[in-house]
Order: C-alpha cells, then structure tokens, then sequence
C-alpha cells in the first residue's frame, strides 16, 4: 500500500515506524532536520514543504497513493491538507486532531474527510474505560455508550466471587449478563447452571450502570465515582467532560485564572479550583 505521511513529529514518526516496513511511505514535513531524522531511522522517501500546499502533495506522490495521513501539530492544517488530497487522488484520508472542536462536524458529514482521529478524545475515552470497571481486562462502548462490554480475569476478589458457584448464584448486577467463559485458550456460551473455574476469563454485557456495579466483582471495591483532575488545558476538558457525561464527579485543578474560568464556563457540574496542586495549603480544611 502506497501511503504518503503528512508530519514528521511525535505522531507521525510514530505511524511510520508501525507503517515503513510492510507499505510504501512518503513523508512530508516543512521541518527539514525532521525529515532527515526520520529517513534515516527508516526505508522512506521524504518531500520538503507543506500539506496545504497542491505542488507538495503532488510531489510526494498522493495522486497514486492509497492512504493519507495528517498528523501534524496543528488541526485546520491536518483538515486542509486531508480534504486537498481527496481533491487530487481517490485516497483515504485520516486526520489526527489534538482536541475535540471538529469532532462534532466530522460526524455530521461535514467535513470531506475519512476518518478523524482526536486525540484527546481517545484519551478521554480511556481514562473513560479504566475507570468504568477498574480491573478489568478491557472495558469497551456500544450503542452511544448505553452498551458496555467487558472482560474479567476469575482472580482474586473475583475468584473469591464467582469460582465454583453456578452464575446464576453468584449475585450478578442486574441488567448485565455473561456471554462468553474463555478457559484454556477457547471459548464457550454459558448458562445459568455454568460454574467458573479461577483463572477463568469472563466477557459480559450490560448496561453503564450494571458495569460500573462489576467494580465491586472485579476488585471487591465500589466504582469510581469521584475524579480529581489537575490541569484544564485542552486534555483535561476533554477527560472532564467525557467524566462528566457518564455521573462521575469531576474536580479540576488549575493554576491558570484564564483556564480556570474558562473551564467553570464550559463544564458547569465541574468545580474548579484556581490553584497550584502541589500547594500544601490547598486541599487543607480551614480550621
């Protein structure tokens, strides 16, 4: 597969590493010493310029390329550049972006681009998954969030819980159920009367409710419900409101006033502290 990289940073080393191998990369990037950087670590050709640009495009060869990827530092060139190359080649396209502002457009269809990736959106998503159901093995999102599946290792509390009872007597949360016991490399459907074995694997179904309710089988605890973050930059907003959204009770930390107050606007079942969070006195009761 022919694929032309558009930056030659963090991220978009990152894809060429996991990419130059098997596929035939093209890298562009207006960062010369960034581009040397990378054509040495790997069996690439690189192109000097930018992505908005058609003549550096065309240079770099997306007119017969299969895939583009924007991965620069900077959203509305990483859309310039996805949405030029769907003009000049039938490629596909993917955009990183670094927050979540365009995420709403690109769902809707307004934006002429295949895939866009934000990542503080994945981010949020999962300290999102981690939290849902600590311990788990995997915690994943169905149905705009209203289906949850997950996986359970039968080891420690769960042991404890679950090994050598029916399911149906092992008190369950209600509205989950267990779809799949893994055991020895295979799988099968259980029934009401299937008894786990520890070291058992365990995949159920439920609703957000009945997942976070696993927290208690998985580590014998109750579900996080009360999350401190520090830093309302773009990162965190994003965590705190992808938090937010599923009844968690989310606190930030900022020591920026701008930040702080914007970030009280935006999120208005947040509190937001102006402060430094390694402050000794804050977080001190008053006498």
């Amino acid at each position: 597969m022919r694929v032309v990289v558009v930056g030659a940073g963090q991220v978009g080393g990152t894809v060429v590493k996991s990419l130059a191998e098997a596929h035939d990369c093209t890298v562009i990037d207006v960062d010369r010493a960034r581009l040397e950087a990378v054509s040495h670590a790997y069996d690439v050709r690189i192109v000097h310029g930018s992505g908005t640009r058609r003549e550096t495009l065309l240079d770099g060869g997306v007119a017969d390329a299969d895939l583009v990827m924007a991965c620069t530092s900077r959203d509305e060139v990483n859309l310039v550049t996805a949405m030029l190359a769907r003009r000049l080649s039938s490629a596909r396209t993917v955009v990183r972006a670094t927050g979540t502002d365009y995420l709403g457009a690109w769902r809707a269809g307004d934006l002429d681009v295949d895939l866009l990736v934000s990542t503080a959106f994945e981010t949020a998503s999962a300290v999102e998954r981690v939290l849902q159901v600590p311990g788990a093995r995997h915690v994943d999102f169905f149905a705009h969030g209203e289906v949850v599946v997950l996986g359970v290792d039968v080891r420690g509390p769960a042991a404890a819980r679950l090994a050598g009872r029916p399911l149906r007597d092992a008190g369950l949360p209600v509205a989950s159920r267990v779809v799949a016991v893994v055991r020895d490399g295979s799988w099968t459907v259980p029934d009401a009367d299937e008894a786990v074995r520890e070291d058992d694997w365990i995949i159920a179904m439920a609703s957000p409710t009945a997942a976070r309710a696993w927290s208690r089988v998985v580590t014998g605890a109750a579900p996080v419900d009360d999350v401190v973050i520090y830093g309302a930059g773009r990162m965190g907003t994003a965590v705190a409101r992808v938090l937010l959204r599923r009844g968690v009770r989310v606190r930030i930390v900022e020591p920026d006033e701008d930040l702080a107050h914007a970030a009280a606007a935006a999120l208005e079942r947040a509190r937001v502290f102006h402060a430094r969070g390694l402050d000794p006195a804050f977080g001190v009761p008053a006498p």
